[in-house]
């Protein structure tokens, strides 16, 4: 099954995954839109007709579930056309709240998808090729390249585009973790790591992925982010290391980032 006749409508306030799901989306031969936040997201709905609606599970001010539930409320018809995207996982940080909306799981999976799809629609499976390992991908300090271009169905262009952008991104989230950390704004550094653990486990900075986990739960459990200074510290270490390295390669023009 193709989704060339579909569209889609993809609700995540991270510019990572956005990025990543687009792109895979896109790819498959969807139409998509994205939205930053629900205002926008709602406006869309009331200008569109989506064939899937994809919403941020954990997004500031108005969850995916909330924001399901406004839908819904407003249109009984897409009831079975809300799901949840969450970099959530098993080990207990950020749990996945009880709900009858799907659950798609972040880096989003197209096979997934088109069997979610699949379901609700007959036509053929569309098998998804990944392409074979490039032994010319370039070494990135702190980047699992193989990984990234798999989360990306082998897009090589489209994940160096990606992984360029990281940088700018990171720094930014960065100085919002420790601006929000020093107000002990939990639920907010709760967020924003979550929203780390997301974006660097599709580009493939695993080490990344495993501290933002880190903070993510230790910003559960304890009322005080400031707490958590070491934490930060050595996410700031390793973040500014891996974009050392990636800027460095960008620097030198390896093939690949010239491409995108």
């Amino acid at each position: 099954m193709t989704l060339s006749s579909r569209r889609i409508l993809l609700v995540d306030d991270d510019e990572i995954s956005r990025l990543v799901a687009a792109e895979i989306l896109t790819h498959l031969g969807a139409t998509v839109d994205l939205a930053a936040v629900p205002d926008d997201a709602m406006r869309l709905v009331g200008e569109n007709r989506y064939d899937l609606i994809m919403l941020d599970l954990f997004m500031p001010n108005v969850n995916g579930i909330d924001l399901a539930g406004i839908m819904i409320a407003l249109d009984g018809s897409l009831t079975e056309k809300i799901t949840l995207l969450t970099a959530g996982g098993p080990d207990g940080s950020s749990p996945v709240p009880a709900t009858r909306l799907h659950v798609f799981s972040k880096p989003l999976q197209a096979d997934e998808v088109l069997d979610f799809l699949a379901a609700t629609a007959s036509g053929e499976r569309y098998d998804v090729e990944v392409p074979a390992e490039n032994p010319e991908y370039p070494k990135i300090d702190g980047i699992d390249i193989p990984i990234g271009i798999r989360n990306f169905m082998g897009l090589e262009q489209s994940y160096f585009a990606t992984l360029s952008a990281f940088p700018e991104y990171s720094r930014k989230l960065l100085d919002d973790l420790t601006l929000n950390a020093a107000k002990s704004n939990t639920r907010e550094c709760r967020r924003l790591a979550h929203s780390l653990k997301g974006s660097s486990a599709m580009i493939g900075a695993l080490d990344i992925h495993a501290l933002a986990k880190q903070i993510e739960s230790s910003c559960t459990q304890s009322p005080a982010p400031g707490q958590n200074t070491d934490l930060f510290q050595r996410l700031e270490a390793l973040i500014h290391r891996t974009n050392h390295s990636i800027e460095a390669c960008i620097t030198r023009q390896h093939r690949l980032f010239r491409e995108f």
